[in-house]
């Protein structure tokens, strides 16, 4: 995948995430694998880290203290685990989130070259 369709990739994800919730954000996982012909999974799962890693970065950067406080509480809410660990969980899901999307974005992909080769 190219460093245009990627950058677009993200972007679109992460227009969706602010404007239509976290849930829809894998469009622009979608879009990763549609735009990818050799690894579309991996396409897909990095947009997804990338524009939700970006999300929580800037909210570490805006409001750290806050951040901090909550990543805390989640941790101790499951159980005395570090307090990293809901950003290692976001951020797993995020890549798991972003798999499926380009996964589904390379079915179309794959079926409309099928059918160009087909004739």
């Amino acid at each position: 995948m190219s460093r245009k369709n990627f950058i677009i990739s993200v972007l679109v994800a992460l227009i969706a995430h602010y404007f239509l919730g976290w849930q829809y954000s894998i469009i622009g996982s979608f879009l990763a694998g549609y735009f990818s012909h050799k690894s579309p999974v991996r396409s897909g799962a990095l947009t997804l880290l990338v524009s939700w890693g970006a999300l929580i970065a800037y909210n570490y950067v805006v409001a750290a203290s806050e951040v901090m406080a909550m990543t805390a509480v989640v941790a101790a809410i499951v159980g005395e685990a570090p307090a990293f660990l809901p950003v290692v969980i976001t951020l797993f899901i995020a890549v798991l989130m972003g798999a499926v999307g380009g996964w589904a974005g390379a079915v179309p992909s794959k079926s409309k070259t099928k059918a160009e080769r087909d004739g």
